[in-house]
């Protein structure tokens, strides 16, 4: 079977394969953003709030979602730049990224260090095959390869689509939680979302800004654009107070990510 030949039931499937083992249940049971999740809510609740993406396991189900958009957008609009492999190997590394995590359990991306990243590729390639127990050889080998050269390496032109994809993610559940800010839907769990919502604009946006060569993500941001920048004005200065002592610090990369936005956003 060459990689061209995988359908969406053959890669939805790696998915499904590994939900069913105790690790894919281990992933199922825990949230995303939890230390955000001030009002100690119920995972369930907490899901509910923000959507499925929260959910540790149904995070790869919805990046696979996110993944098929950026691939049908890239083809209609930027032509040549995927291939049918290039495509099939970017919604493999979708459905299998955040395997690892039912190891190491999910750290905050602006906590994530280079050395917790390195331990969850050790572990990832450790129990790949208790990971996805009914893979083929060959399909083996093409999980490998979308976990040591998308999954885990920015750098490639893969992975460099891949992490603008994971980028797009984050910013979607900011653009979420800010939602629920405004319909008064938070609750007890307003202060989290507000420090959710600033922590995600510091880290993404001007990243974000660069893969504007991506059609899919200037589609994206330009869809967007007017809610992002309401959601910029939405942040207030206690909201870096969580921070502790790295507050003013974070304040600041908030402030030159607003800066940015504004300046490519002016009214």
């Amino acid at each position: 079977m060459s990689v061209e030949q995988l359908t969406h039931t053959d890669v939805i499937g790696i998915y499904h394969d590994f939900a069913s083992t105790p690790y894919g249940a281990n992933l199922a049971d825990s949230v995303r953003y939890e230390k955000y999740n001030l009002a100690s809510l119920p995972n369930e609740q907490w899901r509910e709030l923000l959507g499925p993406d929260v959910n540790n396991l149904e995070h790869m189900r919805v990046t696979y979602q996110l993944t098929q958009s950026f691939v049908r957008h890239s083809q209609a609009h930027q032509p040549g730049l995927l291939t049918a492999t290039d495509a099939t190997q970017l919604l493999v590394a979708a459905v299998i990224h955040d395997q690892g995590e039912a190891l190491v359990g999910d750290i905050s991306y602006g906590d994530k260090q280079t050395a917790d990243t390195r331990k969850e590729q050790q572990l990832f390639a450790e129990h790949a095959a208790a990971f996805t127990p009914d893979a083929s050889s060959m399909l083996r080998h093409y999980l490998a390869r979308a976990r040591d050269t998308i999954v885990f390496d920015s750098t490639t032109r893969l992975g460099r689509m891949f992490n603008a994809i994971e980028r797009v993610g984050y910013l979607r559940t900011a653009l979420r939680a800010s939602q629920q800010l405004s319909d008064g839907n938070a609750g007890a769990a307003e202060p989290g979302l507000r420090w959710l919502v600033a922590d995600v604009l510091s880290n993404q946006i001007k990243a974000l800004e660069d893969y504007r060569g991506y059609a899919a993500v200037d589609t994206y941001l330009t869809e967007h654009a007017a809610s992002i920048t309401a959601v910029f004005a939405q942040v207030q200065n206690d909201d870096f107070s969580h921070y502790g002592q790295h507050a003013t610090a974070k304040q600041a990369r908030f402030a030159a990510a607003a800066a940015s936005w504004h300046s490519e956003h002016a009214a």
